[in-house]
């Protein structure tokens, strides 16, 4: 119970961080831009995984 419970913070804490960040991203152009190999076809905002560590630190180091 208290995985899913961290599971559960951790994916909520990353949400509500993910977005300010990524319009962040976006305006300061920290994108990656599609080539050949791509599998995305617009820019893509480069960063977001900060944003995750930074909900499954912080959860984990409150809950220890």
């Amino acid at each position: 119970m208290k995985n899913l419970a961290f599971a559960a913070m951790s994916f909520g804490v990353s949400f509500l961080i993910c977005w300010p960040l990524r319009r962040q991203l976006m305006r300061l152009n920290v994108v990656d831009h599609p080539n050949d190999r791509s599998s995305h076809t617009w820019p893509t905002p480069r960063g977001g995984g900060v944003a995750i560590m930074a909900a499954v630190l912080g959860i984990g180091a409150a809950l220890a």
